[in-house]
């Protein structure tokens, strides 16, 4: 069996409005819960994935290797820092995990 590669992602919200993104493959989504806000970007990265797979070599690669803008991956970075320093953990609305992707 081949190796899964581990994505990284992360999931922040509060009440019904979450998010979740993978910074390996720049894949967003946004959903009522923490739960279906993981569930819909595995799905998502799955069928990115699946996509990219019937494409030529040269597509694949670039699909399969595009990460989250510089800013973006920054502003979340920061957003975890600055909840970290405030001690803001006791609603525990952020939270960073690995995805497996067989690749």
């Amino acid at each position: 069996m081949q190796d899964a590669l581990r994505l990284r992602c992360y999931v922040f919200g509060h009440d019904t409005e979450w998010e979740a993104i993978c910074f390996d493959l720049d894949i967003a989504v946004a959903a009522a819960s923490r739960q279906e806000a993981r569930a819909m970007l595995e799905k998502a990265v799955r069928m990115h994935v699946e996509a990219a797979h019937a494409e030529p070599p040269e597509i694949r690669r670039r699909l399969l290797n595009r990460k989250a803008p510089f800013v973006t991956r920054m502003r979340l970075f920061l957003a975890l820092l600055w909840s970290l320093r405030a001690e803001r953990r006791a609603r525990d609305d952020r939270q960073g995990y690995t995805l497996p992707c067989p690749v």
